[in-house]
Order: C-alpha cells, then structure tokens, then sequence
C-alpha cells in the first residue's frame, strides 16, 4: 500500500502523472487529446510498477516507451477493461436497475485486481481473461484479497 512512498522514482513518476491529468483537465479540448495520451501510458506504468513488484525488484523510472501503442499492446488491456466496464455501468443503469448495475459493479471490482495481476505475470491478455485462472489466483491469495479491492 505504501509501495509508491518506498522508491522516490516512483513518487516523482506518479506525482508527474497527477499534473498532467490535472492540466488535462484544465485544458478544455485539448485536454482530451492530452488525456487520450496520458491515461494508456499511466496503465502502462502501473502495470509495469505491479510486474517489478511481483518479480521483487525495482522498478525503472518511466520512459517514452510508455507512450508508444504499437510495442506491447497488451498493456492496454486493464484500461479497456475498465473503459468496458464503466459503459456496461452505464448501459445497465440507463435500460435495467440500478441494482444491476451496482451488482455488475461490485462482480467487477472483484475480479478486476486478479485480472490485472495475471495479465503482470503472463504478459497473455486471454489468460487474464479466463475466470478459471482468475477464481484461482483469488482462492491463492486467500482471506487478503479481500483487502485488494477495498
């Protein structure tokens, strides 16, 4: 939890990340365009951070291959993940219940860590994918996965 406060490359990165969404946010519509360039490369780095965490070494500062689409597309998964998720939310909520839609939510609050957690280690968007797999990572971690998606 106090992961990012251990490695001060890591604070800076992410203290980096925080402004520009900020100016993003700021900037009107060319802030969309900022933040189309912004958000995948801050997954990215996220994903990165989790990998060199799970390998148990440091992780590299961000670079300009973060930026890049075509090199690793599969580091784009979480975001898409998420990007579907929020429109499922939406849709649900919009044609259905909000009880739906607050179910579908917490079935993918659930599952989203374990997802973003093989796709670290496989590096295979499929197997991320895969609720066996899923369900067995989450049964591995035991009673602390509860603590994951709080």
């Amino acid at each position: 939890m106090f992961y990012p406060l251990t490695e001060l490359s890591v604070l800076f990165a992410l203290l980096s990340f925080f402004l520009l969404a900020r100016l993003a946010e700021a900037a009107g519509l060319l802030g969309l365009w900022l933040a189309v360039v912004i958000l995948p490369a801050y997954f990215r780095y996220l994903l990165h951070l989790l990998e060199a965490r799970a390998n148990d070494r440091e992780p590299s500062p961000p670079g300009i291959e973060l930026f890049n689409w075509v090199e690793n597309f599969w580091s784009l998964l979480p975001l898409a993940i998420l990007c579907l998720t929020v429109w499922a939310e939406y849709l649900l909520l919009e044609h259905f219940s909000q009880a739906a839609a607050i179910i579908a939510g917490l079935l993918a609050l659930v599952f989203y860590p374990a997802s973003v957690a093989v796709l670290a280690l496989t590096h295979s968007p499929l197997q991320s994918l895969n609720p066996v797999v899923l369900l067995r990572v989450i049964r591995g971690c035991g009673r602390d996965y509860i603590i994951v998606p709080l």
